[in-house]
């Protein structure tokens, strides 16, 4: 079960002890993407709360970052508007032609992540977002 930690949010066990590792400091994940999968969880209640709050979590940062772009982006180059992107796609697949969709982009952007040569001079950290879901219009 989840406990209130201030008067704003819910933060699951699993998320407090994290927060207590770190010395009561916000947890910050050392790696340059993140990616798990719900279902390892559905046997542990804990663990399922969390994998609740941080999706949430994340879902929210997201949706902050976007926010974030669209407000500052008249302040970048153009070269650097024209290149960034915001896309949806609305596509019929499979649960297993969702995940090999899912593995495919994820090994395009390792590609990126292994051989970026992140000191280059016009050099820009950039996020790129992915999520894909069952759209909540259930097909009939």
């Amino acid at each position: 079960m989840c406990e209130r930690s201030d008067s704003r949010h819910y933060v699951p066990p699993a998320a407090r002890v994290l927060r207590r590792r770190a010395g009561g400091a916000a947890w910050r994940s050392v790696h340059d993407s993140t990616s798990w999968r719900s279902t390892e969880y559905d046997d542990d209640p804990d663990a399922k709360a969390a994998d609740e709050w941080i999706a949430r979590h994340l879902a929210g940062r997201s949706a902050q970052w976007l926010d974030d772009w669209l407000e500052a982006r008249h302040e970048w180059p153009a070269e650097w508007r024209d290149a960034a992107d915001q896309s949806d796609y609305h596509l019929t697949v499979t649960a297993e032609g969702l995940r090999a969709l899912m593995a495919d982009l994820h090994e395009v952007l390792g590609r990126y992540l292994d051989d970026e040569n992140p000191s280059a001079p016009a050099a820009e950290r950039v996020t790129v977002l992915l999520q894909a879901f069952p759209s909540p219009e259930r097909r009939t």
